[in-house]
């Protein structure tokens, strides 16, 4: 969920919101131009050559045709020829498993009362406007004229869909901290992500019965699919929170999906594809996954993968961890507890680095967590330097941490160097912090079969993405080519191609106290200077910040779970921001009137620079969405945008300032007002 400023439509493309499932609400913004429609069997038949559609892709097309005129048949009672009643009044008998498909306003069955009072019935509860049941009733890929000849109104579901996406994850999270008191953050969050899924929403509507009010237009397959299913739930309550309020949707939960929800805790369903990558990682076999054709069978979308073994001798036979079941727990656990049972005990991690920024926070809560750490650098800054001690620790915690903390001197970008100092070694855990091309990282990634690496986590970047105009990015999108982060994309992909058991961190802009990019440092010196802020573009293009400590947290956190192996995470905080919010989050944190911020907007391409920055971002929507690591992990965010700029300001601006370490460079800024 994406707060703060509103999402709205500009000159530079639509900004919207968007899930993993590829399913997306503007936010009262129209619609982007392109919108990927799921894909069906025949949508898929249609796209391939007709000469390579088989006999069995023609028997499928033959039954979806014939499942569609069953379901105008059932709900009609006219025959194909007929059209399925014009328009008529009829009560819409649901085909268990299927939505009801409306391919033209020719074939429409108009919704009747009854049909409401059915739905009614079902959730528990009597809609005050039937006008916003309807709404909710209507899927977007019917159009506007047969939405209207069907008696659903003008608009489609996507809005409420959005709408109960956050009425759902609040009354999740409200009963979880209600029923629950005594159980920590990490469990309420593993719980909270197995009640709200897509299959769990999807389960729900299958279990009340509901799969078969949903209308939809011919472009869906007849039989439905979970994405489909878990978009209609949310639709649904979002139109409980718009026609009776909280209480609606908290009566509804209580008395409906209490049950359904205990019983998906007892029994949530396997992550398959990590399960079968986790059994051939500890027999030393290499995967390569297959699409073959896009399927969906009866309510649950899956795609048709065909799983190949190859390169037997790639890596050797690792220790397997079990994955551990999730189940309500009778008593609360402590969270160290909880971590050390799932990574199977204290880990042999070697760190890439872990001398600056990030590095330095990641070996502190490695260490914290009762891991081993051995860090691999040039030496240029010795264990115990007074530089390396991270702001708010104190003299006996940076004593301990340098004693529990050993360094393999050796440069990293020496490959030959590197296979010869870290031969014979062991680990458990890498950490390639600061790899930035493939050259860098190689002699790492081929190594890591001979240190019986269980887990590789590899520092990537959110920068590989493919600028879009549908945003957030999540972690499936497309990578630029042309990105100056592009040695880091072809990193992951020898990664893939070794077979070794990595996990990719791909974090936005990361800030916080000792940070060697100053791009928190950028605003606090010109606001504490008096100075205009100088911002490029409209003020209005939004990105994501993350803190260090909660990136350090995230990659300790995947080494402690078996399900993190060959997946990727974007990291940041739950929210976008704007430019000019950047600069007004900065004054609150240093106890200024935010209103007082003098902004200066201007066009970049009016300037040339040459080589200084005249900005610390780039003049785009950059954001990710995080749900993936928050759902995955046991991670959760604990510094959003307010609390972090403060702890920054507190804890890294105010000691430079009074050392005079502030650079104080407005040789940009005064080419900027000297317009």
């Amino acid at each position: 969920m994406f707060g703060g400023e509103r999402l709205s439509t500009t000159g530079d493309g639509y900004v919207g919101r968007r899930r993993g499932d590829g399913s997306g609400s503007s936010s009262g913004a129209p619609s982007p131009p392109s919108v990927t429609q799921p894909l069906t069997v025949a949508a898929a038949d249609q796209q391939a050559p007709r000469s390579r559609q088989s006999a069995a892709a023609k028997a499928r097309r033959s039954a979806a045709a014939k499942a569609r005129r069953e379901v105008a048949r059932k709900t009609s009672g006219s025959s194909e020829e007929g059209g399925g009643g014009g328009g008529s009044s009829l009560m819409v008998r649901p085909v268990p498993g299927q939505p009801v498909v409306v391919p033209t306003p020719a074939h429409a069955v108009r919704v009747s009362d009854d049909t409401c009072a059915a739905v009614e019935r079902l959730l528990g509860y009597s809609f005050k406007s039937q006008a916003t049941l309807r709404e909710a009733m209507s899927h977007a890929s019917m159009d506007e004229e047969t939405r209207a000849a069907a008696g659903l109104g003008a608009r489609n579901n996507e809005r409420l869909e959005w709408l109960g996406d956050g009425a759902l994850n609040l009354a999740c999270a409200h009963y979880l901290h209600t029923r629950l008191p005594d159980h920590p953050e990490g469990e309420l969050s593993r719980f909270h992500s197995v009640i709200i899924s897509r299959a769990a929403c999807a389960s729900y509507v299958a279990a009340l019965r509901l799969d078969g009010y949903l209308h939809v237009g011919l472009a869906m397959s007849a039989t439905g699919v979970t994405a489909t299913a878990g978009n209609f739930f949310e639709a649904l309550l979002g139109a409980l929170f718009v026609d009776g309020g909280w209480d609606a949707v908290e009566t509804f939960f209580m008395s409906r999906l209490e049950p359904l929800i205990v019983e998906r805790l007892r029994a949530p369903p396997q992550n398959y594809r990590s399960i079968l990558t986790n059994y051939a990682v500890v027999r030393g076999l290499r995967l390569v996954f297959l699409v073959t054709m896009a399927a969906f069978v009866g309510s649950a979308g899956a795609w048709g993968v065909t799983a190949a073994v190859a390169g037997r001798d790639r890596f050797p036979r690792l220790n397997h961890i079990a994955p551990r079941p999730a189940v309500v727990p009778a008593a609360a656990t402590r969270r160290e507890g909880a971590r050390m049972a799932a990574a199977g005990g204290p880990q042999r991690c070697l760190v890439i680095g872990g001398t600056r920024f990030s590095g330095l926070y990641l070996v502190q809560e490695l260490l914290s967590r009762g891991h081993e750490v051995v860090m691999y650098n040039r030496g240029n800054t010795s264990i115990g330097d007074p530089k390396l001690m991270i702001p708010g620790e104190s003299q006996a915690d940076f004593d301990a941490r340098n004693a529990r903390t050993s360094v393999i001197v050796g440069d990293r970008t020496d490959g030959e160097e590197l296979r010869d100092k870290l031969a014979g070694l062991k680990f458990d855990a890498v950490f390639d912090n600061n790899g930035r091309s493939l050259e860098d990282s190689a002699p790492l990634v081929d190594a890591a079969a001979d240190m019986g690496v269980k887990h590789y986590v590899y520092m990537s970047s959110a920068g590989v993405y493919l600028k879009s105009d549908v945003m957030p990015h999540v972690e499936g999108d497309a990578t630029d080519p042309k990105s100056r982060h592009l040695g880091k994309a072809q990193t992951e992909a020898y990664m893939v191609d070794a077979g070794i058991p990595y996990t990719s961190i791909r974090p936005t802009y990361i800030y916080g106290a000792l940070n060697y990019n100053p791009l928190e440092q950028w605003f606090f010196e010109r606001l504490a200077a008096g100075r205009p802020v100088c911002v490029p573009g409209h003020g209005a293009h939004l990105t994501g910040l993350g803190h260090v400590r909660d990136l350090a947290t995230a990659m300790a956190a995947t080494i402690e779970t078996d399900a993190s192996v060959g997946q990727v995470y974007n990291i940041q905080d739950r929210h976008a921001v704007t430019f000019d919010g950047v600069a007004r989050t900065a004054a609150t944190a240093m106890g200024m009137d935010p209103a007082s911020v003098e902004l200066v907007h201007y066009n970049p391409k009016d300037f040339d620079f040459g080589k200084n920055k005249a900005f610390p971002f780039r003049p785009q929507h950059f954001f990710t969405s995080p749900n993936k690591a928050l759902r995955e992990l046991d991670w959760s965010v604990q510094y959003e945008l307010a609390s972090g700029w403060k702890d920054t300001y507190e804890n890294d601006f105010v000691p430079k300032q009074a050392q005079g370490k502030l650079k104080n460079d407005w040789v940009t800024d005064d080419m900027i007002l000297g317009r």
